[in-house]
């Protein structure tokens, strides 16, 4: 299993399934961005498409079906995903997909149909769906991919077996990077912020603006130790001077080091923004957990409104005006 990095457990289900002729007819593959949720599922397939797979079941990575199914051109793996980001998946879509599987497989003995960010079906799309996984066609497998589990009708969930990705460790990841990259501070940068993401890592580490974004972060923090944290956040996210992809840095940069600090009173909680413990800590002390937990829902609240296509400086600047408000009753 070394095309894979980590996710043993879910793997050694998922084989031990195909050994015993037990595979099901639909899993749930529930995981943080980044996690392997497609790579798994693609994984899966190519031991299901494979002509010489070994001897445990797992695919040999070698023959032309593996290959073809790892670079997303099986023509019996259907993957199906949301056509623009933040999109519905519409139920006509759905529909579609599932008229492929009453067809034959074509090259193969199984008919595998993955849908990314699966919850971003609309109710209809799901219901629609809920036949063809409570009573599947013969050697049908499908993968229903996504990041909250919860965000599937229960009735879904219900019918799926459902199996969870885990984030990588640091040593893993800093392993990896450190064989594309010479930059020592970068790697650690990028094994800090990445989740336990190695694509996340990567995307870190060819991206400027966002090291420069994670710069101006620590410097509000910083400036929150001095007593002048407001009029430092209002620098960082100006309204007038802010775009989508800007605020996608920031907002979950403030997350994580708010995260941080709530956490810093439990000494066995590892830091995910803050590589000076000593700051972290010195910073919590005056802070109380309240605060940055208000401050974390106003973030919340403004992505929230970015992610509905708000007009973004009217977001900032209501933004501004409540958070104004907190730091005139705490110490924010």
């Amino acid at each position: 299993m070394a095309y894979i990095l980590g996710n043993e457990p879910l793997l050694t289900l998922l084989f031990s399934s195909l050994r015993q002729n037990k595979v099901a007819g639909c899993y749930v593959l529930e995981g943080a961005e980044g996690t392997g949720k497609l790579t798994v599922a693609r994984y899966f397939a190519a031991a299901l498409m494979c002509t010489h797979p070994n001897a445990d079941c797992t695919p040999c990575l070698s023959c032309p079906a593996c290959k073809n199914v790892l670079s997303g051109g099986h023509v019996d793996v259907t993957e199906l995903r949301p056509e623009e980001e933040g999109k519905r998946i519409p139920v006509s879509a759905i529909r579609q997909l599932i008229a492929e599987t009453h067809l034959l497989p074509t090259q193969g003995d199984w008919r595998v149909l993955i849908i990314e960010n699966a919850d971003h079906m609309n109710k209809e799309a799901q219901n629609a769906l809920l036949k063809s996984i409570e009573e599947p066609s013969p050697q049908t497998v499908f993968f229903l991919l996504t990041d909250d589990l919860t965000r599937l009708l229960p009735t879904v969930r219900s019918r799926a077996v459902k199996l969870k990705t885990e984030p990588l460790e640091d040593r893993v990841i800093r392993s990896v990077l450190a064989k594309e990259s010479g930059d020592f501070a970068s790697v650690e940068e990028a094994v800090l912020l990445c989740g336990g993401s190695l694509g996340k890592a990567r995307s870190i580490l060819c991206d400027k603006d966002l090291h420069e974004a994670r710069e101006k972060v620590i410097s509000y923090f910083k400036a929150l130790m001095d007593g002048a944290g407001f009029t430092k956040l209002s620098l960082i996210l100006p309204p007038g001077n802010m775009n989508r992809a800007d605020l996608g840095r920031v907002l979950p940069m403030i997350k994580i080091a708010l995260r941080d600090l709530i956490t810093a009173r439990y000494s066995n909680v590892k830091s995910e923004f803050f590589t000076d413990e000593r700051f972290r800590r010195d910073l919590a002390s005056i802070i109380s957990p309240a605060s940055a937990l208000r401050l974390f829902e106003l973030i919340q609240d403004l992505e929230r409104a970015v992610a509905q296509n708000v007009n973004i400086f009217s977001a900032l600047s209501g933004f501004h005006l409540t958070a104004k408000k907190l730091t005139q009753s705490s110490h924010l």
